[in-house]
């Protein structure tokens, strides 16, 4: 009886106000090691140490005696993820939580097309981009390494289909004064090597670049990460149209395929990195 009695006591549940184990100096969620001045006062560990005048709240001494008991409720308290309602089941060690949220594949990501509002997870972005926007989708070829396809001088996007269902969007931007350029995100899919040799129809020159996807909801990275067709002011953009192949690889791959660029005839061939 007493074994049955000691059970229910683990599996009884508690609500608990999130903002308690919040730091009361810089509201950041609290985790081990958490202090207590004499009074009483928690603050984490990395405000402790910016005091210097003691408690916020009472400016006795802080930093040096520790709330164990704050810090084993930290580290046994389970909670759910905050994007729970977009379908993310997991349960998360409250300390471990940002972490989580900060990589969940149920985290909502803004749809890239200017203009457009629309916030969904990354999984179900590229149909809300293809049928909403009418953004044509390349299904997988099991038979090629690369992928050629053809982008209008007003197309933004092509979504691409990899390996295990992976998908990527080929970005095509037009850069005042710059040019075009061109970069690949991942949309649902790991961060992978990727080259890509973009032409101008009207021309017989190559543009090629080398590197890595970027995860389409860190534009402060693929932002700054391009491939440059410099501007050509006697084409309209209406009438440009561009030759596109897009190798999505391993690094060894890329690499490989960077390699074979060298057969074009220098003259027609040229590597162009783009930068802000």
């Amino acid at each position: 009886m007493a074994t049955v009695e000691r059970l229910y006591r683990l599996k009884r549940k508690f609500d608990l106000d999130p903002d308690t184990l919040h730091c009361p100096i810089c509201t950041e969620a609290l985790s081990p090691p958490v202090f207590q001045c004499q009074n009483g006062h928690t603050a984490c560990a990395a405000c402790c140490k910016r005091i210097r005048k003691g408690c916020p709240s009472c400016s006795k001494p802080i930093g040096n005696n520790r709330n164990i008991a704050v810090e084993k409720i930290i580290e046994s308290l389970l909670v759910s993820c905050k994007f729970a309602h977009l379908g993310c089941n997991d349960m998360q060690k409250y300390s471990k939580r940002k972490e989580h949220e900060d990589m969940c594949r149920f985290r909502p990501c803004q749809c890239p097309v200017p203009g457009c509002l629309h916030e969904s997870p990354k999984h179900t972005l590229a149909r809300h981009i293809a049928e909403t926007h009418n953004v044509e989708r390349l299904p997988r070829d099991p038979s090629s390494r690369s992928r050629s396809f053809t982008m209008k001088g007003t197309d933004l996007f092509v979504i691409v289909e990899g390996d295990n269902g992976d998908l990527f969007l080929v970005h095509h931007e037009v850069r005042k004064s710059l040019g075009d350029a061109f970069f690949v995100t991942s949309l649902a899919a790991p961060c992978i090597s990727y080259y890509i040799t973009v032409q101008l129809e009207s021309e017989a020159k190559f543009f090629a670049m080398e590197t890595r996807t970027h995860d389409i909801q860190r534009e402060a990275d693929w932002k700054h990460d391009f491939l440059l067709l410099p501007i050509r002011p006697n084409i309209s953009q209406g009438l440009r149209q561009f030759n596109v192949e897009l190798w999505l690889t391993s690094d060894q791959e890329a690499a490989e395929a960077a390699e074979a660029a060298d057969n074009y005839p220098s003259e027609d061939f040229e590597v162009d990195f783009g930068s802000e």
